[in-house]
Order: C-alpha cells, then sequence, then structure tokens
C-alpha cells in the first residue's frame, strides 16, 4: 500500500520513529540501525511494509530498501 514515506523525523526511539508527512504523525517501526541512521528534526525517507494482521495495523520502515529487502525475506520464513 505505501512504497514508501518521506517527511520529517519528529521522535527517535530504538524501535520506531515518528515521521511527520504534511501533520499526520505516521509511527514506523524499524531498525536500530535504521533509527541509527535518522536524526530528530531532519527529512527522511522510510521504504515501508505494512502489516495487516486481524486486529492490528503496523507500518514498517527502513532507510535503505535493501534493508526492507532482507526484513521481506525474514517474515517469510515460517
Amino acid at each position: 500500500m505505501f512504497d514508501f514515506i518521506r517527511g520529517f523525523v519528529r521522535k527517535k526511539d530504538p524501535e520506531y520513529c515518528v515521521i511527520d508527512v504534511g501533520g499526520v504523525g505516521f509511527r514506523i517501526y524499524t531498525s536500530i540501525l535504521s533509527s541509527g541512521a535518522v536524526a530528530e528534526g531532519k527529512e527522511v525517507t522510510f521504504y515501508t511494509y505494512l502489516s495487516v494482521k486481524e486486529d492490528d495495523l503496523s507500518l514498517f520502515g527502513f532507510v535503505t530498501e535493501d534493508e526492507l529487502c532482507a526484513f521481506r525475506l525474514l517474515i517469510s520464513v515460517n
């Protein structure tokens, strides 16, 4: 659904970042590597994966497309 999200980092945590896109804050769960690569107040692009479950929508994102590809491989393993 979302290929990438570009906006300003409003909050940074080791597990997620909040990205402000036109006044809407997207919580994007990420890796320590991607979280460490961004700075609060700076513009960033996250390549994303939307996880849809019966009772949950979670948005995962990474600063490189390679990291997103590795994530997709990991979640495809049973």
